[in-house]
């Protein structure tokens, strides 16, 4: 008799196991991982020039929001790895940045709705960076477009423009004449892999 009374006490306590333990992985982040291809091009009183770096330990976390998600990224790139193919300029690039006292620029979208950040095919879409250069970070709108998915691999372009001045950057000048222009478009390639919770 006593064995049948706590039967049913047995299945309630794990059945309440289950829901909390369901309830705790539902609210589980997905972690993300990836690289970061960027181009930046710059306007310049005696010629235009680009430039390239290339970042791989981006990093991220995806979050279930009612039938949404919560994407949360950030990209810390080297500046001592920014080229332009152009020794003498890449030089006065890094002195602009102050590369030895702030060795990095990082960019961050936190908190972003999927809904709002995902563009349908063809289309465009707008997310908040929160862009971070010598210690001063200024928020901008990146445009999101070529977004595709598959076997968990994410990709996009990502294209914003930044104003040097807005981050008191003063860029290398010859003689007042020889000048690189206030603003740089930045465009940038990620690779995201979506590592689903309790996978590592």
């Amino acid at each position: 008799m006593r064995r049948q009374m706590y039967r049913p006490l047995h299945l309630w306590i794990l059945t309440i196991g289950l829901c909390f333990a369901a309830v705790l992985t539902a609210g589980a982040d997905d972690n993300l991982t990836g690289v970061c291809h960027c181009t930046f091009y710059a306007t310049s009183t005696l010629k235009n020039f680009k430039g390239t770096v290339t970042t791989e330990n981006v990093q991220g976390s995806v979050v279930p929001a009612g039938g949404d998600e919560i994407w949360s990224v950030m990209v810390d790139t080297a500046v001592s790895e920014m080229t332009t193919n152009n020794k003498k300029r890449d030089k006065h690039m890094r002195t602009m940045f102050e590369a030895a006292k702030f060795p990095n620029i990082r960019c961050k979208v936190s908190k972003a709705r999927l809904s709002e950040v995902k563009p349908g095919r063809g289309q465009s879409s707008t997310v908040p960076l929160d862009l971070t250069i010598c210690e001063i970070t200024r928020r901008i709108n990146g445009k999101v477009t070529n977004w595709r998915e598959a076997d968990g691999v994410i990709q996009f372009d990502c294209a914003f423009d930044v104003s040097l001045k807005s981050f008191k950057l003063k860029p290398h000048s010859l003689l007042g004449i020889l000048r690189v222009g206030d603003r740089v478009h930045v465009l940038v390639h990620v690779k995201l892999k979506r590592h689903p919770k309790g996978t590592g």
